[in-house]
């Protein structure tokens, strides 16, 4: 993935940069499951559908609450994302 700071050198000629913007976000959720559910609707997954124990499943949250602590106590998933705006220019003839 590119930074916000690589996006000028990246576009193809007859393109102008708007906007390149760098966000880090912070999510918080009441419990695996629904952070589970966010990765995959999101497509972060793939196409993994791993099947979880009861047992595995709250050891997971129990670490993952324990190393990534979120908002309120919750679950916390952290992620960047890079915005950036771009418009065709000028037409040359």
């Amino acid at each position: 993935y590119h930074d916000a700071a690589e996006w000028p050198g990246l576009l193809p000629p007859g393109l102008d940069l708007r906007v390149a913007e760098t966000r880090h976000e912070t999510l918080g959720f009441d419990t695996l499951p629904q952070l589970l559910h966010h990765l995959r609707e999101t497509g972060v997954t793939g196409n993994s559908r791993a099947r979880w124990s009861r047992r595995a499943l709250a050891e997971a949250e129990r670490r993952w609450r324990h190393e990534f602590p979120g908002p309120n106590g919750g679950l916390g998933l952290s992620y960047v994302s890079v915005h950036v705006l771009a418009r065709r220019g000028p037409e040359r003839t």
